[in-house]
């Protein structure tokens, strides 16, 4: 009869999990914030300006920890309405409820509006950041087991 006896492990797993929380805060997190940083003042670079430059400065990022990882998110805010129009482009466009167009800043009135060609400038963002995303993403393996080490 072969008997195994395991102990310990309750307190391995607390921890490991001490351990995790502790590499989040102080080794994963501040590359995360960094890398988001990047990549937002990247998309803003890329963003059309406009005539006011609102959807370049709605432009925000923000990092969260979540249990199965940091999440980094660059977004435009859902109240910048234009948004999916600047990003996917639109066709043409006709007064529904009355006789003509208008928006302020129009001089008069209009009959329609001209198609829009897509800008898809958040993926360009993407692409053009992701050489130095992956570079301070490398950082972070090196920064986790230099602490490692050290404990």
């Amino acid at each position: 009869m072969l008997n195994i006896v395991t102990q310990g492990f309750e307190e391995l797993s607390k921890r490991l999990d001490k351990v995790y929380i502790e590499m989040n805060r102080e080794h994963i997190l501040p590359v995360a914030k960094k890398i988001r940083d990047y990549v937002k003042e990247t998309a803003r670079t890329e963003a059309p300006v406009g005539k006011t430059g609102q959807l370049k400065e709605s432009i925000y990022g923000q990092t969260s920890v979540q249990p199965e990882g940091v999440y980094v998110t660059v977004a435009i805010p859902k109240r910048i309405k234009y948004a999916g129009w600047v990003l996917k482009g639109r066709g043409w466009v006709f007064p529904v409820k009355k006789k003509a167009l208008w928006w302020p800043g129009l001089p008069h009135p209009v009959a329609y509006a001209r198609p829009s060609k897509a800008n898809p400038f958040m993926m360009r963002a993407k692409d053009k950041a992701m050489p130095e995303v992956k570079r301070m993403a490398g950082k972070i393996g090196a920064r986790v087991t230099e602490a490692i080490v050290k404990k």
